[in-house]
């Protein structure tokens, strides 16, 4: 079971404890083991800290700006390459449409025999008048002729 003066060992340790509430951790500490191991490793953990060479703040702080620039780069070009990307596929995906719908019109046209061709387009001027069964079957003779080499 953990003390529950354990939590404030370190405000001890560090001084931030009004002078009553610090001689009350005192003596606690002279009869609980646990607490006064904590003590201890806070005051092995402040040592250790003393050792380590801190490096100059401003050459850390340049150089993590410099990371976080370089971050910033590599993103805004990612970024740029995923629009352009976006961009690209879209074109294609268009033309891609446009295309297919022309070739599907052509092959329509082609495939279709010419009197079906001329019977469901509507009729021009010059053709008005001669929009009788009598024209859409001589077109079906010249189409007929033209398939069997004929023509």
């Amino acid at each position: 079971m953990m003390c529950p003066y354990t939590e404030r060992i370190s405000a001890y340790y560090d001084g931030e404890l009004a002078a009553g509430e610090a001689e009350s951790i005192e003596r606690h500490i002279e009869q609980c083991s646990q607490c006064a191991v904590e003590l201890e490793r806070l005051r092995k953990l402040s040592q250790l800290m003393r050792r380590i060479e801190i490096p100059n703040e401003f050459e850390t702080i340049t150089r993590l700006h410099r990371r976080l620039d370089s971050t910033r780069r590599h993103q805004s070009i990612q970024r740029f390459a995923e629009i352009c990307t976006g961009l690209a596929a879209s074109i294609m995906i268009v033309c891609g449409t446009i295309l297919m719908n022309e070739r599907a019109s052509a092959a329509t046209t082609e495939s279709m025999p010419v009197w079906e061709t001329v019977s469901t387009t509507p009729p021009s001027d010059e053709w008005a008048g001669n929009t009788s069964e009598k024209y859409v079957a001589q077109w079906i003779m010249q189409d007929l002729s033209r398939n069997n080499g004929n023509e």
